[in-house]
């Protein structure tokens, strides 16, 4: 005997499960965040988290949420993690480059006092009586950005071995800046000397010295 005919039952609904954020993405955006404050050290954790984040999303079928704030954590991670970088090359570079600036600014007042030393022999010969120039108007212009005045002898004392007083040619002592100070000696040639010897060095010359205030470099 037939069995009775039923209608077949209808499907059941999937249930669908709710979809989560992905606590990667999160972490990410929150160090990307941080970087500013941090710099690389949360800078690359938020790349890296933020990378596998959007592999984790894309490969879950839909199942798991936050590939924009996954994506906003990786470009703030780059972002910090680029200024990291140009931050701490800059801070390697400074100490080179003002190094650098200090040597030549030295090799620039050696150099321009060298040429002084040449036009102070000039002068020597060109006069009648030979003597040096005796006041800062008949000086070559002192172009270095020095601070502080110059100071001129226009003639030094010296005393030999056997204690006989002779006249040598002028003197010319540059103030003091980084701990240092500059003579010009009649050959030309410059003598660096410590801030300590100072005093010493301007009591060499005979008597008052005449000042080279800033007024008179170009």
């Amino acid at each position: 005997m037939d069995q009775p005919y039923s209608p077949p039952e209808p499907p059941i609904a999937a249930q669908t499960q709710p979809q989560k954020t992905s606590g990667l993405a999160i972490a990410s955006l929150v160090c990307g965040i941080l970087g500013f404050l941090l710099m690389f050290l949360t800078g690359i954790p938020a790349v890296i988290m933020g990378h596998i984040a959007l592999k984790k999303i894309k490969k879950s079928g839909g199942a798991i949420k936050g590939a924009g704030i996954a994506l906003a954590g990786t470009i703030l991670g780059y972002i910090t993690s680029l200024i990291s970088c140009v931050a701490f090359l800059a801070g390697l570079a400074t100490p080179i480059i003002l190094k650098a600036k200090k040597q030549a600014d030295e090799v620039t007042v050696i150099n321009e006092m060298r040429v002084i030393g040449v036009q102070l022999n000039q002068d020597f010969h060109k006069n009648e009586p030979p003597s040096y120039p005796s006041s800062p108007g008949e000086l070559p212009r002192i172009k270095s950005r020095t601070q502080g005045d110059w100071h001129y002898f226009n003639q030094t004392s010296v005393y030999t071995k056997t204690a006989t007083h002779r006249v040598s040619p002028p003197l010319l002592v540059s103030p003091i800046f980084e701990q240092k100070f500059y003579v010009l000696s009649i050959d030309t040639s410059v003598t660096v000397k410590e801030e300590a010897e100072f005093q010493a060095t301007m009591e060499q010359g005979d008597g008052e010295p005449v000042a080279i205030p800033p007024t008179h470099r170009e």
